[in-house]
């Protein structure tokens, strides 16, 4: 449905906003021909000042020198001669005696009340050629061999011919010096200021240069001149020119006060104001059509809409269908032509959203109407550009420019605010800008959002490119007063999925993944942070619309690994039918974290569905992604090279200043450690200038730059010390190995340690897993040795890594380490693992073919290892064909998180593990005295052959140690233990335990 609009309605603020914008098109007229002369001028006299050290002012018989900032008698008929040898209290009654002048009068010149130069006055007096005769100073026809100057309370001569500065009266030799005054205009040595600032001095001072200087622009000048002795209140300085107060011309028009120079009067003003209809001719309407076209451009840098969306009679704009509906309206604006407005109603798409939001980038898909499962542009909004495969990822990265104006325009609006791209950025611009900033900047940047979100106790400091300083607390206690970074980043993806550029493009209802690690409290928050920031981008005539907004809903779907598991079962053929069933496991290797997910594929037993999906393990490596792997790498580095970074300058005189960084997401203290590790903005900024040199050697090791780099040893990046002195181009050294002979490259290595670490928990996980679930009569999970076969899916963009499928092959060949961590003798039968790459890659291709599968290579419309969870959202949501069962302790939370140990010959003893039932006491230890509790998040720790080194140690301290009793504890949430002091299990109950249980925070 559309409409044309002719009359706008306003409100209040906005009637007298218009109606001052009348008044002020009448100033800009009439005042247009003005501020070209006083331009001109400006011009004229900033380029004259440029060369010139003296100009006359005709107008009062005076000089002024731009040096001192001041006036200088006219020499030619002005001057007092002096000898030296006059003591300095003389000298003011020697010249009255002298020339018969009163004392109190002597320095009076041209009606300006002058006085003595100070000694760097005198200076750049005698500098010029105006007072200047080679050696000597030329006054009133006469030769001095100087000046007088005062300092202090007394004189002295500053003496040209030998070169004596001393004070009168005390000279070694008897000169005659020149006693003259002059005026300042800004004080006591005053810096030369610009030709803008003088002008204005000028005008205040009633100083007019002769007309010969002026040349052509003496008109313009003494307009200028007549103007600022009446209104001089009204002239500012703006843009570096002489300009007109304009909202202060307005405001006082208004007021009653008239001006020469304005043809409307006060009256006229008045009548304006006072009307409730505001009439706009062409030029505004050009205005508006302009700022509708752009609106978008505006808040998010999309494409501006095309002009025909204003005047198509089928099209039409969303922001001109409720024009200030629901706000009190005041008056009208009536336009010269009719716009065509459009019910945003009409564009409500019943395609279903599905949203991976990554750490790294996030990804959008939708399922439309014709059951087609599509990709979304969500990466820039510059679709004039065609299909560029970077929009399809939006980088989860926000930069803070202005926080005071962003979210002052964001709270006043209830859907599309007026926000300003020149506010707030996000996706490839913010990520763009975060790799090209100085180290000043880097607090204005938030590209750990995700992270952010899952971590229990960290605090976040925002500073805006303005410096204004916003502290967050950790996400589960953010405020709604709080800036919530999420919810403005879930805003902007919004009006990336919202928006006109296309038909029907509102969408209504979205679906979101969270990982299998972070609570249900925060899965909630992060759903209603981005039910919140998706609301705002919707337009206000839809909010209003409560048939509509009936339809509108974010859900939390099925979790990030088993979204994928489902996607690639089907695109990679899996098809079970009858009593066939499909075991496979998800290795998530992400920008963060790799999730690990375990399940089953069955033909569901309900007419209803198609299949079932059986989900009854979950795991992870919590500190395992591309971008921490990244930041271990940059960590080795500098490790490496701390010697250098504790003097960059090789200064050993004086201060050093050290050149700082971060830890890498696992902390790992080294010698010197304590010197270089920072929490500060140039660590940050160091950390992710060499994250994004090295970042060809993790994600194109093949390529021309990651070979040059391993090959030379040597990395190059831009680097600032603790005090904010930038290093350019600093070198570093890679670190090295001894490799047949020859010195190599050690990043390889390191990057394979790692991740072969992950794959080790991969599989002892997944052992875990088995092993809990096998006895699930309700589900029938087969034991680990009765299954034929399990797929093994890599997903994530991480898992591309030819490093990855390296080291999986090794693990699951017939002797590998697989077969020990799961249990199996040599000649022990086992399940069959086949790895299945992740998809969109060209060795996933090659597997569909070697399965006879359909390959369509480089289809937007397939999913990849990127897309993947997206797509398997939409696939298992709620109403559609695929039943998703959790089988987890308590499946309305998320599990605890944490294995707890002790230490037994240094050796981590596990004694509750992560699929542990929540409020469930353990015997942990005797309390005879205080104790050591170990945890970890490694599912190696699951083996008790672990070294202690993988976990974190909590101390506990007993105030009153019970020899004869024990230490129990229990997993109360994720993250949190409680632990009780008891003689046994039946002491533990509420009746009966006489000190309530002790907490302790976990992460």
């Amino acid at each position: 449905m559309t409409k044309i609009v002719s009359r706008l309605p306003i409100t209040a603020g906005e009637l007298d906003v218009w109606n001052q914008n009348t008044i002020a098109a009448w100033i800009d007229e009439d005042c247009r021909e003005l501020e070209r002369q006083l331009e001109n001028l400006c011009k004229y006299v900033n380029d004259r000042l440029i060369n010139d050290k003296s100009v006359f002012m005709s107008n009062k018989g005076v000089w002024y020198i731009p040096d001192i900032v001041g006036l200088f008698p006219d020499v030619n008929h002005c001057g007092y001669f002096v000898s030296s040898a006059v003591p300095s209290s003389n000298v003011y009654s020697t010249i009255a005696n002298t020339y018969g002048v009163k004392e109190e009068n002597i320095f009076i010149f041209s009606q300006f009340d002058g006085t003595l130069p100070s000694c760097e006055e005198v200076k750049k007096c005698v500098a010029i050629p105006l007072i200047r005769s080679g050696g000597y100073i030329q006054l009133n026809g006469m030769l001095s061999y100087g000046l007088a100057y005062r300092q202090e309370n007394t004189i002295w001569a500053y003496n040209l011919y030998d070169g004596e500065d001393r004070e009168f009266g005390r000279c070694t030799c008897t000169r005659t010096i020149g006693v003259m005054p002059i005026y300042r205009l800004k004080g006591i040595d005053a810096q030369p200021i610009t030709g803008i600032e003088t002008l204005l001095l000028w005008a205040k001072n009633g100083l007019r240069p002769s007309d010969n200087w002026l040349s052509n622009t003496e008109t313009a000048y003494d307009l200028f001149m007549s103007l600022y002795k009446k209104y001089s209140d009204y002239f500012i300085i703006h843009d570096e020119i002489i300009g007109l107060d304009k909202k202060k011309i307005v405001a006082d028009l208004v007021a009653g006060t008239s001006f020469d120079f304005i043809s409307h009067t006060p009256e006229e003003a008045q009548a304006v104001i006072q009307s409730r209809e505001v009439r706009r001719d062409k030029l505004y309407a050009d205005e508006l059509r302009i700022s509708l076209l752009q609106c978008d451009k505006q808040r998010a840098d999309l494409d501006v809409y095309d002009e025909n969306i204003l005047f198509d009679p089928n099209r039409g704009h969303w922001d001109l269908w409720d024009w200030n509906e629901d706000e009190e309206t005041a008056g009208e604006l009536v336009l010269p032509e009719g716009l065509t407005a459009r019910d945003p109603a009409e564009d409500i798409n019943h395609g279903i959203v599905g949203i991976d939001f990554g750490t790294k980038s996030t990804v959008v898909v939708y399922e439309n109407e014709n059951l087609q499962t599509l990709p979304l542009q969500v990466g820039s909004g510059n679709y004039s550009q065609g299909v560029q495969l970077q929009n399809y990822e939006n980088p989860t990265v926000v930069q803070f420019i202005d926080i005071e104006s962003f979210m002052n325009a964001y709270k006043a609006r209830k859907g599309r605010p007026y926000t300003s791209w020149n506010d707030v950025t996000v996706s490839h611009t913010a990520y763009d800008n975060l790799s090209n900033s100085s180290s000043d900047k880097y607090y204005s940047f938030f590209d750990s959002i995700k992270q952010w979100c899952g971590t229990d106790k960290q605090r976040v400091k925002i500073k805006d490119a303005k410096g204004v300083i916003k502290d967050l607390p950790p996400f589960l206690e953010l405020m709604d007063e709080d800036i919530n970074p999420v919810e403005i980043y879930a805003y902007y993806l919004g009006l990336y999925i919202n928006n006109m550029l296309q038909e029907k493009h509102i969408f209504l209802q979205y679906i979101m993944s969270f990982p299998v690690t972070y609570d249900r409290g925060i899965r909630e928050k992060m759903r209603r942070s981005f039910e919140a920031g998706i609301r705002k981008s919707l337009p206000t005539a839809l909010l209003s619309n409560e048939e509509a907004m009936r339809q509108f809903i974010v859900q939390e779907g099925v979790s990030e690994p088993a979204a994928y598991a489902m996607t690639a079962l089907e695109e990679f053929g899996f098809d079970p039918c009858g009593d066939a069933e499909n075991y496979y496991s998800v290795f998530d290797f992400g920008g963060g974290t790799t999730d690990f997910d375990f399940g089953v594929l069955r033909e569901s037993e309900s007419d209803r569905y198609d299949y079932t999906l059986i989900h009854f393990g979950a795991n992870g490596d919590r500190t395992l992604g591309g971008e921490n792997l990244l930041k271990l790498l940059a960590f080795e580095v500098f490790k490496t090279n701390k010697e250098t970074l504790l003097n960059p300058s090789g200064n050993t005189d004086g201060p050093q200043h050290k050149i700082p960084f971060t830890w890498a997401a696992q902390k790992q203290d080294f010698a010197g450690s304590e010197g270089l590790i920072k929490d500060s903005q140039e660590a940050h900024i160091n950390m992710h200038n060499l994250i994004e040199e090295l970042r060809p050697i993790w994600e194109e090791p093949e390529g021309e730059t990651a070979q040059k780099m391993i090959d030379s040893g040597i990395i190059n990046v831009n680097l600032f010390a603790d005090d904010g002195m930038q290093y350019p181009n600093m070198a570093l050294v890679l670190p090295a190995v001894q490799k047949e002979g020859n010195t190599a490259s050690d990043l390889t290595s390191i990057l394979r340690k790692r991740i072969e670490r992950g794959i080790h928990n991969f599989f002892v996980a997944l052992r875990e897993a088995f092993d809990k679930s096998a006895s699930d009569e309700t589900y029938k999970i087969k034991a680990l040795s009765d299954v034929d076969a399990i797929a093994v899916f890599l997903a994530g963009n991480s898992s591309k890594s030819s490093i990855v499928t390296a080291i999986f092959d090794e693990y699951i060949r017939e002797d590998g380490e697989a077969r020990t961590i799961l249990g199996f003798g040599k000649d022990q039968p086992m399940p069959e693992f086949v790895l299945y790459p992740a998809l969109g890659t060209e060795e996933a291709y090659k597997k569909q073919e070697e399965l006879g599968l359909p390959v369509q290579k480089d289809n937007l419309e397939k999913p990849t290892g990127k897309t993947g969870v997206a797509f398997g959202l939409l696939r298992c949501r709620e109403g559609g064909n695929i039943k998703v069962i959790d089988i987890t302790p308590d499946h309305t939370k998320v599990q605890f998180q944490y294995y707890i140990g002790r230490n037994k010959k240094r050796k981590f003893r596990t004694v509750i593990d992560r699929n542990t039932k929540m409020n469930q006491w353990y015997k942990f230890i005797d309390a005879s005295a205080s104790f050591d509790l170990l945890y970890t998040d490694m599912p190696i720790a699951a083996t008790n052959t672990a070294p202690v080194t993988i976990a974190r140690q909590i101390h506990v301290t007993l105030d009153k140690p019970v020899p004869d009793a024990y230490v129990y504890i229990r997993p109360i949430n994720s993250h949190t233990l409680e632990y009780a002091i008891a003689k046994n299990e039946d002491e533990l109950n509420a009746e009966s335990m006489k000190n309530e249980p002790f907490t302790i925070e976990l992460g």
